[in-house]
């Protein structure tokens, strides 16, 4: 890739205002910072840090039976830690913090099942090139890859497509260590209840070791990226829907303009790349799709982000934006815009809807309460579901209303966790003691 398309900024202007808006929004490709060691924790905004009694990096899945075994027998609680992109508390713990890179790794490719046994703790990047080389690759990636495989799949990260699913919706199999320290494997075929409520955990049935991976045969995507006014956008919305295998834009408030992006599966050359300003902001490009789907932060921000049934969304981004041309003006990063398709995993944002999540940023050194609350507000009013890696209020109480299998997953935490090893007071108030 150019060192243009390293620059290159998810986000753009028509104009030197607008860039500057996208600018100052701070969607730019870079890397994440690291989770900071040893003593104080925190994720990669800062929003969250915690002071665990002690970090464990497991070898082997022994390993990991034995720190949970250890944790359940003083009444300690155990929580995983990948790269920190959860904007809540998840991870936190003053108990054992797990730490899941040892375990990773492409482990076996299943070329006739179009399969692949990945360590929990591979970051999705890592993914790309050993599936490729075998002639595969994920039917979709989150708009960063820097996640590790556990935490993705445990919130149901997702990517963009009206007919494309979250991570969730590609685990087929997983092995996980309860909270009593068994060893639990479920699959599509022996245990397809239990798999449903595993595909997102939220890290509250047990350590996840490996999973299974539905694969497709290798592709390449096409990236276009181009300015369009608010009204167009919304008048040609759900054709843009239609039209694309996978489809979203970034809207900013003050200049009322969509920088809108579409990817579309290709047989042309790889490597192809033009860009239409010298900012890099809109053009196209082709390129392998492990290599297209991502994009890179490198501003801090905290984030809240919703999911709406599917017919709702354009009515639930109007209201968002006369949220943010009003009472919010002083808000400059961008609404980012995404369908996902249904899926069975029973806390998915999209199980048993197709769906269209709308996220909102603030930067990191800025308060982000009011706004955010009051975007809250309206998503409720929607019937939206929180993503659970980005910040909400909600608790037990609000969110058993909006999973119709919330029992279901509730009776199945209570089976693998019936100590509540995973349960820390946050995690008690989001899904119950």
């Amino acid at each position: 890739m150019s060192e243009l398309s390293r620059r290159r900024v998810l986000g753009g202007g028509f104009a030197a205002a607008a860039l500057a808006s996208f600018e100052r929004a701070g969607l730019a490709r870079g890397l994440p910072r690291p989770v900071q060691e040893p003593e104080e924790w925190s994720n990669w905004s800062r929003s969250v840090s915690w002071r665990p009694r002690r970090v464990v990096r497991p070898t082997t899945l022994d390993e990991v039976v034995t720190t949970v075994k250890e944790s359940a027998a003083v009444g300690e609680t155990v929580r995983v830690a990948g790269t920190g992109h959860s904007f809540t508390p998840l991870c936190a713990t003053t108990g054992t913090t797990v730490l899941l890179g040892s375990l990773g790794g492409v482990r076996t490719i299943d070329s006739e099942g179009a399969t692949a046994t990945v360590g929990a703790g591979a970051k999705l990047y890592e993914l790309e090139k050993p599936l490729r080389e075998a002639g595969f690759a994920l039917e979709t990636l989150p708009d960063i890859d820097r996640q590790a495989v556990a935490g993705a799949i445990a919130t149901a990260t997702h990517g963009t497509g009206r007919d494309v699913p979250s991570m969730s919706g590609l685990v087929v199999r997983a092995t996980l260590v309860d909270g009593q320290g068994r060893v639990v494997e479920c699959s599509a075929q022996k245990d397809p209840a239990m798999l449903s409520a595993v595909q997102a955990s939220l890290g509250a049935l047990g350590v996840l070791v490996d999973v299974t991976l539905r694969l497709v045969p290798k592709f390449k995507l096409h990236e276009r990226t181009r300015i369009a006014p608010f009204d167009e956008v919304a008048a040609d919305l759900q054709s843009l829907i239609d039209g694309h295998r996978h489809f979203e834009f970034f809207w900013v408030s003050d200049r009322d303009a969509c920088l809108v992006k579409t990817l579309d599966p290709t047989d042309e050359p790889e490597d192809f790349e033009r860009q239409d300003d010298e900012q890099g902001l809109t053009g196209e490009r082709v390129g392998s799709s492990g290599k297209i789907f991502p994009s890179q932060r490198n501003r801090r921000f905290n984030e809240i982000e919703y999911a709406v049934d599917a017919d709702r969304g354009l009515e639930c981004w109007q209201e968002i934006r006369e949220l943010m041309r009003g009472r919010h003006q002083d808000i400059t990063w961008p609404l980012e815009y995404r369908t996902v398709a249904p899926e069975p995993a029973l806390l998915s944002m999209a199980h048993g809807q197709r769906v269209v999540t709308l996220s909102l940023h603030q930067a990191a050194n800025l308060e982000h309460g009011p706004f955010f609350d009051d975007a809250e507000a309206v998503f409720r009013n929607h019937g939206g579901r929180p993503h659970w890696g980005k910040m909400h209020s909600l608790q037990a109480e609000d969110l058993q209303q909006l999973y119709p299998k919330w029992g279901e997953f509730a009776d199945i935490r209570g089976r693998l966790d019936p100590q509540g090893t995973f349960a820390t007071p946050y995690m008690r108030r989001l899904l119950g003691a």
